[in-house]
C-alpha cells in the first residue's frame, strides 16, 4: 500500500468518528454532516487508539486486526446508541444549529476568498511535502516507531518497556503509548517500512484540525476574520516544518487546543455538544506525551478561571469530563507503577524551592529558549505578539476583563515552560533539543484565540460598560 496507508488509516478514523457522533448528528443533512468531518476524524482517532492503549496494559497487542475490530465495535456502538437513547437526551446534546457568519461587504468577501485559498494552497503544498519526505526527527525512528512495532509483535513486555539489567529499554519510557501505536499501525498498513506514510497521516491530523476549528468557530466569528486568523497559524514556518517531523507534538497540540476551545465554548454558551467533544479531545491530548496531563490540566484550569465565574455548575461538569479523560490514562500509570517506570520530571523537585534555588543556572536557559520560540521571527512569527496586542485592543474596545485572557494565557504558559526547564535535571539538553516542540500546544491554542479577538474588536461590545 505504501504512502497512501496514512490516508487509509485516516479514513478508518473518520468512519469511526462518524459512528461515535451519529447519536448527535442523526437527522442532519449530508452537507451538515460533512462539515463535521474534521471533528469526526479526530474523535475517531482519539477514542479508538486510546482503547488500544488501555487494552495493551492488560496484554492485548495493538495489531491492525485488533484496531479494525476495535474501530468497528466503537462505530457500531455509536449507531446502536443513536437508535436506543431517548431522543430528548440526544436533542439536548446535539450541536447547535446557529447560522454561519458570512461577510457583509465586498471587501469581506475578497478577504475570505483569499484566506481560504491560502489555507487550501498551503495544505496542498504540505501534502506534496508529506508524500515526498520521510520524518526528519530521530525520535520517530529511535523510539516512537520501534515501540509501536514491538507492541504489535510482543505486546507490552516489561523487559523492553521498563528499566532492567538484562535488556536494552527505550528512552522516555514514561511516555504514553498512543503515538507509538498510531505509528505502528500506519507502517504495518503500508506493507513495508515506508515512513512517508507517517507524514501523510500527520498531514491528515492537521487538515482535520483546521476543518474542526473552522466548524467550531464558524457560527461565532465572521468568515473574513476566521480564515485569516487560521491562515496565520498554518503559515507559521515551524508548524509546516513539524508536520514532517514524525513527532507526537503537533498531533498532541491539535487535540489540546481544540479541547481548550470546546471547554471555553461550553462554559460561555452552555452548548452540551462542546462538553461531549471535550472528553475525547482531552483524552487524545493526555495520551500524546508525558507532559500532556500537566499541560492540559493548566489549560483547563485557566479556561475555568476565565470563563467559569457564576457558572459553577458548568465548571463542575467540565471537570467531570476532565476526570473521565484522565481515567483513560490511569491503566498506563498503574502499569508503570507496577514495573517501576518513573517520570522524567520529578514533581517534588519542581515544587521544592530549595532545589530550584540550588539550580538557578538553569533559569536563564529556560528564559532564553522559551522566549526565542514564543517571540522569535523565524518559527512562530506574530502568533504570541499578535495575541497579546489583540487582547489589549479587545479589552480597550470591549471593556471586559475576559478580553485579557489570551494575553494572560501567553504569559502563564510561558512561565510554566520556563519553570519546567528550570526543574529539569537535563535542562541544557532539552532546551536545545526539545523546547522548540514543547511550545506547540500553547501556541496552537493561542492561535485559536486570534479569530475570536478579531471578532470581539469588530463588534466592540461593552465599550460603554462601567
Amino acid at each position: 500500500m505504501g504512502r497512501p496507508a496514512g490516508l487509509v488509516l485516516a479514513l478508518v478514523f473518520l468512519a469511526t468518528g462518524y459512528g461515535l457522533l451519529e447519536p448527535l448528528l442523526r437527522g442532519s443533512g449530508l452537507r451538515r454532516r460533512l462539515s463535521f468531518g474534521g471533528i469526526a476524524l479526530l474523535v475517531g482517532a482519539a477514542v479508538s487508539v486510546t482503547v488500544l492503549c488501555v487494552l495493551a496494559t492488560v496484554g492485548v497487542r495493538p495489531t491492525v486486526t485488533a484496531f479494525l475490530v476495535d474501530s468497528a465495535v466503537l462505530a457500531g456502538l455509536g449507531l446502536v446508541l443513536a437508535r436506543r437513547l431517548p431522543q430528548r437526551w440526544l436533542r439536548r446534546a446535539a450541536p447547535a444549529a446557529g447560522p454561519v457568519l458570512r461577510p457583509t461587504s465586498l471587501v469581506g468577501d475578497v478577504v475570505e476568498t483569499v484566506a481560504i485559498f491560502g489555507v487550501c494552497a498551503l495544505l496542498a503544498v504540505a501534502l506534496v511535502g508529506a508524500f515526498r519526505s520521510s520524518p526528519w526527527l530521530d525520535d520517530t525512528w529511535f523510539f516512537w516507531l520501534p515501540k509501536g512495532l514491538l507492541l504489535q509483535s510482543h505486546g507490552l513486555d516489561a523487559r523492553l518497556f521498563a528499566p532492567n539489567h538484562r535488556f536494552d529499554f527505550f528512552a522516555r519510557d514514561d511516555n504514553p503509548l498512543w503515538w507509538s501505536i498510531v505509528l505502528g499501525l500506519v507502517v504495518k498498513l503500508s506493507g513495508n517500512l515506508d515512513l512517508h506514510a507517517i507524514n501523510v497521516l500527520q498531514w491528515c491530523f492537521a487538515a482535520a484540525f483546521f476543518a474542526a476549528a473552522g466548524r467550531m468557530l464558524a457560527t461565532r466569528v465572521r468568515a473574513e476574520l476566521l480564515w485569516p486568523g487560521l491562515l496565520l497559524l498554518l503559515g507559521a514556518p515551524e508548524f509546516l516544518r513539524q508536520l514532517q517531523s514524525g513527532a507526537a507534538d503537533i498531533s498532541m497540540a491539535v487535540f489540546m487546543a481544540l479541547a481548550a476551545l470546546a471547554a471555553a465554548i461550553w462554559l460561555v454558551e452552555g452548548e452540551a455538544f462542546m462538553l461531549v467533544l471535550f472528553v475525547p479531545l482531552a483524552a487524545g491530548g493526555m495520551q500524546g506525551k508525558g507532559e500532556g496531563i500537566p499541560e492540559l490540566l493548566l489549560f483547563t484550569l485557566l479556561v475555568s478561571l476565565a470563563f467559569g465565574w457564576r457558572r459553577l455548575r458548568r465548571v463542575a461538569y467540565l471537570w467531570g469530563g476532565f476526570a473521565i479523560a484522565f481515567a483513560t490514562w490511569l491503566p498506563w500509570y498503574a502499569w508503570r507503577h507496577v514495573h517501576h517506570v518513573a517520570n522524567v520530571y520529578s514533581l517534588s523537585d519542581s515544587l521544592n524551592p530549595a532545589y530550584l534555588l540550588d539550580h538557578t543556572d538553569r533559569l536563564h536557559i529556560g528564559l532564553w529558549s522559551i522566549e526565542h520560540h514564543y517571540f522569535g521571527v523565524h518559527e512562530w512569527p506574530l502568533l504570541a505578539p499578535a495575541a497579546v496586542v489583540l487582547s489589549l485592543a479587545a479589552f480597550w474596545r470591549w471593556r471586559h476583563p475576559v478580553a485579557l485572557f489570551p494575553a494572560a494565557f501567553v504569559g502563564i504558559t510561558f512561565v510554566f515552560w520556563v519553570w519546567l526547564i528550570w526543574a529539569d535535571p537535563q535542562a541544557r539538553f532539552r532546551a536545545a533539543a526539545s523546547s522548540y516542540r514543547y511550545v506547540d500546544p500553547p501556541l496552537v491554542a493561542t492561535a485559536l484565540c486570534i479569530p475570536l479577538l478579531l471578532e470581539a474588536i469588530a463588534r466592540g461590545r461593552r465599550r460603554n460598560a462601567r
